[in-house]
């Protein structure tokens, strides 16, 4: 039997929270309001409700669980019901939402909930995508059941700030409310949950937006107070508070303006000039003798290649060893033994060169690219010395006066959606799924570059590792944002801890969702 919601979707509301989102609400003169909970769970909003003196023919509370709940009674409870199903046919039912929503992917749903959480009627909204995020549905949800004049309260997934799918969700809210205020902590809001979340607040339903803000704060328990002060129009608060307006965008050049982009080195005998360690041991060549190298797109493997990282394709026993010794060295016994047993390699696609065995290699490896891959081309930083690529891969030559910021910044800029989309646009897609550019078509791509940003190389280890495990969303996602300025104020959180990023670049006076600029 599948189960329509998994259960790891569901994290209750902290009663204080509960209690702070109610009370940002609750209007003292309007005791006919009727309240909505539309995942009611352990009931943590209507007992809020229910503590300020909202009757339960006040309160409608849903959840696609059957199970009953201890508070079932403080409302009219409907358990074992599908909300979203039930919300698209009714407009305007209720004054006040109060929730938190279950946060899973809509691919990891049920069939029957899964049909109903995609086809959502908004507006210029296309069908949510099975990548998409359940509390998306929600929120639509939201907008359509609050009558003229009413508002709505939610915790959500740090995801509202950078996803993709997130951003036609938070232009709806934007565009059915008043006024918005989203609240962010630097700490995660749930007790053993370490995914960071957020709290929006949507007054004025069917008014035109008057204003947009943001509050950043440190810890659960600062959010919570803040809450309990929030209101309307308000601008003073202990927190820091900025617009939800986007930093100034960054200097765009093309890639070819920024790099050459050629092919690695063309060995013309593969089978004798490259090999694994385990046969440079066999044939007891000296590492003088060799010269290590990238020979296939599988050992782009993260963001920036350092020795560390060449090592462990080394000790896998990867073909990472380029046959390249110099005149001195090719009189050392064993390799000038292997260079006699291998003379014949002379008139094989290797006719003019001089000496045969010495390939040639572009002068500078500054980064590596695959051209044919199954997720778009993607940048790899070389930090290890004497590190090349055969022609299986690409190797970038910097210009001079682009810094190692600048580099990075390249490399999250090729990750963002705008790039990826130019891409796809260019490439060649064959059947098995592999997408092909060739140096020229990538050099046409426009990047984004600008001063260092905090945490900039976090960002992209980060974006690169979720793209290499399929995590498309989530690497685009952090791009994006990273490109934005808005990084989400969790993320930089770790990377503060990690030791990644100064203290100051994440301490309470300042906005931490935010990148310096």
């Amino acid at each position: 039997m599948t189960v329509p919601v998994p259960s790891s979707a569901t994290v209750y509301t902290p009663r204080s929270l509960a209690d702070a989102m109610v009370g940002v609400l609750f209007r003292t003169d309007a005791a006919k309001d009727v309240w909505l909970d539309p995942c009611v769970g352990d009931g943590a909003f209507v007992t809020a409700l229910a503590g300020r003196g909202a009757s339960s023919q006040q309160i409608l509370a849903f959840d696609i669980v059957s199970q009953s709940g201890p508070c079932d009674q403080l409302a009219t409870t409907s358990r074992g019901t599908d909300v979203i199903a039930w919300a698209k046919t009714r407009v305007g039912i209720c004054d006040r939402i109060a929730m938190n929503p279950p946060y899973v992917q809509i691919g990891r749903l049920g069939k029957a909930v899964q049909r109903h959480a995609q086809q959502w009627p908004a507006p210029g909204l296309p069908e949510l995508s099975l990548r998409a995020n359940y509390w998306c549905s929600f929120v639509l949800a939201a907008i359509q059941l609050i009558r003229r004049g009413g508002a709505l309260c939610t915790v959500l997934p740090a995801s509202w700030d950078y996803a993709q799918y997130a951003a036609p969700v938070r232009a709806a809210v934007e565009a059915a409310f008043a006024e918005v205020c989203v609240l962010r902590c630097a700490r995660p809001l749930f007790p053993h949950v370490l995914e960071g979340a957020v709290v929006v607040v949507a007054w004025g339903r069917g008014a035109a937006l008057q204003r947009s803000r943001r509050i950043e704060l440190d810890t659960p328990s600062a959010l919570v107070r803040t809450l309990e002060t929030l209101v309307p129009g308000a601008s003073r608060t202990s927190a820091s508070v900025l617009p939800m307006s986007r930093p100034k965008a960054l200097d765009k050049k093309r890639l070819n303006e920024l790099c050459k982009i050629r092919l690695g080195g063309v060995t013309g005998a593969a089978k004798v000039l490259l090999m694994s360690d385990s046969r440079r041991k066999e044939l007891g060549l000296p590492t003088s003798a060799l010269r290590p190298v990238l020979t296939r797109a599988k050992h782009l493997t993260v963001a920036d290649m350092t020795a560390a990282q060449w090592q462990k394709l080394l000790l896998a026993d990867e073909r990472v060893w380029l046959f390249d010794p110099s005149p001195s060295v090719a009189l050392h016994p064993k390799v000038a033994a292997y260079l006699k047993s291998n003379e014949g390699q002379r008139g094989y696609k290797l006719d003019g060169r001089e000496p045969w065995y010495r390939t040639p290699l572009p002068k500078q490896a500054h980064a590596f690219m695959s051209g044919m891959t199954s997720h778009m081309p993607f940048v790899v930083l070389n930090s290890m010395p004497r590190l090349t690529a055969t022609n299986t891969l690409y190797v970038l030559e910097f210009d001079s006066k682009l810094t190692r910021g600048g580099q990075i910044a390249l490399g999250i800029s090729l990750l963002t959606t705008a790039s990826r989309k130019a891409l796809a646009r260019s490439a060649r897609h064959y059947a098995d799924g592999l997408i092909k550019l060739e140096p020229a078509e990538l050099g046409y791509v426009t990047v984004m570059l600008g001063a260092t940003r905090p945490g900039s190389a976090r960002v992209f280890a980060a974006a690169t590792k979720a793209l290499l495990q399929g995590d498309r969303e989530r690497s685009s996602g952090l791009a994006d944002a990273w490109a934005d300025g808005m990084l989400p104020a969790d993320v930089l959180k770790s990377f503060a801890d990690d030791g990644a990023l100064p203290a100051a670049a994440v301490s309470s006076d300042r906005a931490k969702s935010r990148l310096a600029l």
